[in-house]
């Protein structure tokens, strides 16, 4: 995992299913996901912050096989948005 920073963004690697628990007869998930803040940190109407909306982008095989994406906003200690695109 490399971490975002302001000039970057964060990459993650990683494997899903690796024991085929999920569909024995598909292989192993690798994927690949990039993501990055989209907006700054902002305070919402009750003075606290908020934080930033994110944006993921990544690729995988096996049981992620093709491309996928991701909006993921925290409005509040109690709220999440979440917007998910998988190509299937």
């Amino acid at each position: 995992m490399l971490a975002e920073t302001p000039g970057s963004p964060s990459v993650v690697v990683g494997v899903m299913d690796v024991t085929g628990e999920l569909d024995p007869d598909d292989d192993p998930g690798f994927y690949v996901v990039v993501g990055k803040n989209l907006t700054p940190t902002l305070t919402n109407v009750a003075g606290r912050p908020v934080r930033p909306l994110k944006g993921y982008v990544g690729i995988g095989t096996g049981v992620l096989d093709g491309f996928f994406a991701a909006i993921d906003w925290t409005i509040s200690d109690r709220a999440r948005i979440i917007g998910e695109f998988i190509n299937e």
